[in-house]
């Protein structure tokens, strides 16, 4: 290879790098910063903007600096009916965060007067005035402000806060309903539910007559929903209903029916990097951002998708796990949540939360990071100087790691060796 002498001394002390992949300065906060665990399922915000963690082992409420650690009290009632926790939800309408238990029912958290409610069901069934199921997946709400909640095993059920009474929506009352079993809800308005169970696919529930219409995977048809168990839905600014499962994610459209589905293709890099969906979010610069369980995120931009597309056509962009402030802290992704400040939160399993604020960073970050894997690590910890050639690749003095060559953030070769013959110069 040969280079002219120049390119050594034009040095720069700082370069803005361009990038086809989204370039996120992500903050890492875990248990060593406060958390109560970092196995983190559910985030949500509350009407003072105060931002709360779900975990498996507590509640958290965070103000940008520090924790404050919510747990089951073992003196008395006055505290969460369980440390182990599906999902948190914080009212729009009231000063409440709703807390899902994993078994042990519901809590409705007044944070203006510290005080809880708990709503657990009823075994003797002397009360049918109670939750249908303890063991509760996922909260929402409708227009009113009155709560519905997913369970496990006893279907859904509806909250009337004014009445403080509970209408079960199941088997046992709703025609056509695919299953009791669920990991999900959406409520996608008064009177059009979505149920996504655990082994039967999706059921859209009509609250007014009561009846229902299940989906299902049929392995003979590849225009049938990628699998049947279901873990979220969701609802783009298009109207598109995204289904994430198992195995894939869906895309449905519920005016026809239409059903087209993406699933990751170990020969397409572009492709959604986990069949196992966890969470589907839309940002406020129209991109959705797609939370899988050891794939890390896949980001979709709308303002450019076509639901005509040949779904193998459909390009994702990918953010993975990296010691770096560039990517995960894990390739589990549970849950996203954008708060009123336009910064986007990520959980998941053993990473705690990732945290991406609302500034895109101009430059893209090298790191003297020499684990097992990472090719673009830099060769030694100091550098000397920096330059930038005709065909804008970055050039770095490495200091005993010799000279590094980068293409973008993408390091495409290391020099170990120059030498000088004549007026030219050798490097190997």
């Amino acid at each position: 290879m040969r280079i002219s002498k120049y390119i050594f001394l034009s040095i720069i002390l700082l370069w803005r790098v361009t990038t086809h992949t989204y370039a996120y300065s992500i903050h890492k906060i875990g248990s060593e910063n406060g958390l109560s665990n970092n196995n983190v399922v559910s985030i949500a915000q509350d009407r003072d903007g105060f931002i709360w963690i779900c975990t498996k082992d507590g509640l958290n409420r965070f103000d940008a600096n520090t924790f404050k650690v919510f747990k089951k009290s073992d003196i008395d009632n006055d505290g969460l009916s369980s440390n182990v926790l599906n999902y948190v939800y914080a009212d729009k309408f009231d000063d409440i965060i709703w807390v899902a238990t994993e078994k042990n029912g519901v809590d409705a958290y007044n944070y203006r007067t510290n005080t809880y409610k708990h709503y657990r069901h009823d075994h003797t069934g002397a009360n049918p005035n109670t939750i249908i199921a303890d063991g509760v997946t996922q909260i929402s709400s409708d227009s009113k402000g009155n709560i519905w909640f997913a369970t496990y095993w006893g279907g859904l059920d509806y909250f009337d806060k004014e009445t403080e009474t509970f209408h079960h929506y199941n088997q046992s009352n709703i025609k056509g309903l695919g299953s009791n079993y669920n990991w999900t809800i959406f409520v996608e308005n008064d009177e059009t539910i979505y149920a996504g169970h655990v082994n039967d696919g999706f059921s859209i529930i009509n609250k007014k007559t009561k009846t229902a219409i299940n989906f299902k995977h049929d392995p003979k048809n590849p225009s049938s929903l990628c699998d049947n168990t279901v873990t979220y839905i969701f609802k783009d600014s298009q109207n598109n209903i995204w289904i994430g499962t198992r195995n894939g994610l869906t895309l449905f459209d519920p005016l026809t029916y239409q059903i087209k589905n993406f699933k990751n293709d170990p020969e397409n890099p572009f492709s959604l990097s986990s069949n196992y969906v966890k969470s589907i979010l839309q940002t406020n610069d129209y991109k959705l951002w797609i939370g899988t369980d050891g794939g890390g995120v896949n980001i979709l931009d709308l303002s450019t998708f076509s639901k005509d597309k040949n779904p193998k056509g459909v390009c994702f962009e990918h953010i993975g796990a990296s010691l770096t402030s560039e990517g995960l802290s894990s390739l589990s992704v549970q849950t996203l949540f954008q708060d009123n400040f336009g910064n986007i939160w990520l959980g998941g399993y053993g990473g705690g939360i990732n945290f991406v604020p609302n500034i895109e960073s101009i430059f893209k970050k090298i790191s003297y990071l020499p684990y097992v894997g990472n090719t673009n690590s830099l060769a030694d910890k100091n550098v000397y100087g920096m330059c930038v050639d005709s065909e804008d690749k970055v050039w770095v003095a490495n200091s005993l790691g010799g000279i590094e060559i980068y293409d973008k953030e993408r390091k495409i070769k290391s020099i170990e060796k120059i030498s000088n013959q004549g007026d030219q110069w050798s490097a190997s």
